[in-house]
């Protein structure tokens, strides 16, 4: 499983808009970005 599925899984389990995301650098990358746009 990689970062931007986990972060996708965790996104999911929120109902709420969410307006920041802080990570380190494990999540800095194309997939989580494009993730996180989504929700």
């Amino acid at each position: 499983m990689t970062t931007g599925e986990v972060l996708l899984n965790l996104l999911k389990q929120t109902l709420y808009r969410i307006h920041e995301i802080s990570a380190n650098d494990a999540y800095d990358t194309r997939q989580s970005y494009e993730t996180v746009r989504i929700k």
